[in-house]
């Protein structure tokens, strides 16, 4: 919720989002009619996490190397920051 309107989400769960609204915000409404402006932008997704199984069937397929050296070098950082929080 912030001055530019509000979103609403449904049913999240893991990421996946069954149904998310955009309210715009109301403004002045004193002695005017409640009217909803509410706004259906629903948001189609995949199961949730498919597009990394998918990437990294690519990865594999392709032997794409650079990629897999990347994302391995992402992992050793997230571990190292969560071993150094758990301290």
């Amino acid at each position: 919720q912030g001055d530019q309107g509000t979103i609403r989400v449904f049913g999240s769960s893991c990421g996946v989002c069954s149904h998310v609204e955009f309210i715009p915000p109301k403004k002045d409404m004193i002695g005017k009619k409640d009217v909803s402006q509410a706004l259906d932008i629903g948001v189609d997704q995949i199961m949730h996490m498919t597009y990394e199984c998918a990437e990294f069937e690519r990865i594999i397929r392709l032997q794409d190397m650079k990629t897999y050296e990347k994302l391995c070098d992402q992992t050793k950082l997230v571990v190292s920051i969560l071993e150094e929080c758990s301290k």
